[in-house]
């Protein structure tokens, strides 16, 4: 009697698990690429008993050995998103969380999200999506045409940003006919041999310090590409683009002579995260020093202080966006500012505008003998970036996602949120793909559907079908707990 206990006792546990395993799919009905988790139940050990009629056995009930995902067939969902995508087979995306943790899953919410100025397709719990060769999957965007930067154009408002400046003959030359060479009318003039003090913090010595000089002012660039100048300057390093520059504590960038961002590449090193300078007097030697004339600078606290737009007084901009025609000065003492691909800056009175392209694919004012047309700080004026004006090109997104599949994808093992991680059982990823013969390219061998979702693989009749066998189980194994009670308190009131 007490085997029947114990043998009703771990039917009712066995059964319990299952009511939880089958409640979990239920719940699940609508998570996309969801897929049925199936209880496995297996027998307990068994007494054998010697008679001299022959042996015979007692078992010790049940138990749920594991749990086994079943792939089978579902359907798809057509969407509006092209970041959607489904997998027309059993193969599953891979994904890397921010441990560098790779899983799986089958749901295709996908959507992007941008790092260090790049932007990478993301599955809907934010981890990176890999492609075959497991990398991240960097989004490329089409590249807007110049017609199409053009039609967008507000030339009112770009012609607001163009730098007139004013000189005089004694501080022009002639260099060609409608360029003229360095003025310092509004450019401020360079202090080659000026005093920089450094004075390390206290609190931080190898971090950070304080610059300061008599002899002139600093440049000093904020993220809008403003500059303005200032005499003392907490200092500190401040990222752009994956790399390091020398900056101030309010994150603006300190700039060189010519108006450059200063790498910090000579004595910067990192712990715990954290980046150090090791020789401030090596990084002020990089800083440049401007001289200005009395009245050049204004100020509203005396602290950061900008050039004075007097060069602008009396000028007038006049652009006309259907011709692209020149830009008018009314005044014949004004010039334009613009800088040849060599960093050569140059003035000119009257000039044809039109736009162009840098390396990094950004869109610029220039002239249309290809020079940057230049702002008041000597800064090219940019009207359009090719990844905010442009579209994802999602179809070569679909290309670059890698499907994958497992010599024996029921040994996955669940991780939550729709993802999958790979056991001993599974084995390994292998890439959906062949080398093709014939054109020497990659093909994938599962196909991937866009703008479209993969359903989960629930059967709801067929998971209250079980969860009515299993209620029935667990009635049945608490009357074997029942009945053991009832023959063990008659045997106790035996006299």
């Amino acid at each position: 009697m007490n085997i029947s206990f114990h043998t009703g006792k771990s039917a009712m546990i066995a059964q319990g698990k299952a009511l939880d395993i089958y409640g979990n799919n239920i719940a699940n009905v609508n998570t996309v690429g969801y897929q049925t988790i199936r209880p496995d139940f297996a027998d307990c050990i068994y007494e054998t008993y010697r008679a001299p009629e022959g042996d015979w056995q007692t078992g010790h009930g049940t138990y749920i050995q594991k749990t086994d995902l079943m792939f089978s067939e579902s359907f798809f969902e057509e969407t509006d998103r092209p970041q959607d995508m489904a997998i027309a087979g059993e193969g599953f995306f891979a994904v890397q969380d921010r441990y560098g943790n790779v899983n799986y899953t089958r749901d295709g919410k996908f959507g992007i999200t941008q790092l260090d100025g790049t932007w990478y397709l993301v599955s809907s719990q934010g981890e990176y999506v890999l492609d075959y060769d497991g990398e991240r999957i960097a989004v490329p965007f089409e590249e807007s045409s110049r017609g199409d930067i053009l039609a967008g154009l507000n030339w009112n408002d770009v012609s607001g940003r163009i730098g007139v400046f004013t000189s005089n003959d004694e501080q022009l030359g002639r260099i060609r006919y409608n360029y003229y060479g360095d003025t310092t009318a509004d450019a401020p003039a360079r202090n080659a041999n000026a005093v920089k003090n450094v004075t390390p913090s206290q609190e931080e010595p190898t971090r950070s310090a304080r610059l300061t000089t008599n002899d002139g002012y600093f440049a000093v660039k904020d993220r809008d590409g403003k500059i303005s100048y200032t005499r003392d300057e907490q200092l500190s390093i401040q990222q752009k683009d994956g790399k390091w520059y020398l900056g101030s504590t309010s994150g603006d960038f300190i700039l060189s002579e010519n108006n450059n961002l200063i790498e910090v590449d000579f004595g910067g090193w990192e712990q715990n995260g954290n980046y150090y300078v090791s020789d401030w007097n090596a990084v002020a030697d990089r800083v440049g020093v401007f001289t200005f004339e009395p009245g050049q600078l204004v100020s509203d606290d005396n602290t950061r202080y900008d050039i004075a737009a007097t060069a602008a007084r009396g000028v007038a901009k006049t652009t006309d966006a259907a011709t692209l025609s020149d830009i008018v000065l009314g005044d014949n003492e004004a010039l334009f500012a613009v800088q040849d691909a060599d960093g050569n800056v140059r003035y000119t009175q009257n000039a044809a505008f039109d736009i162009m392209q840098d390396d990094t694919g950004a869109w610029y004012l220039s002239t249309t003998q290809g020079e940057y047309v230049l702002d008041y700080n000597g800064q090219r004026i940019q009207v359009s970036d090719a990844q905010l004006t442009g579209n994802v090109d999602w179809p070569e997104v679909h290309e670059l996602v890698g499907v994958f599949e497992f010599p024996n994808p029921f040994g996955l093992e669940a991780g939550g949120s729709n993802r999958y991680v790979a056991t001993d059982r599974s084995g390994d990823a292998v890439a959906c793909r062949r080398l093709d013969a014939a054109s020497g390219e990659w093909v994938s061998t599962m196909d991937k559907v866009p703008y479209a979702l993969i359903h989960s693989n629930v059967e709801l009749s067929d998971q209250m079908v079980k969860l009515i066998e299993t209620q029935r189980a667990y009635q049945l194994s608490s009357r074997v707990v029942t009945t053991s009670d009832e023959l063990a308190r008659i045997s106790n009131n035996l006299r």
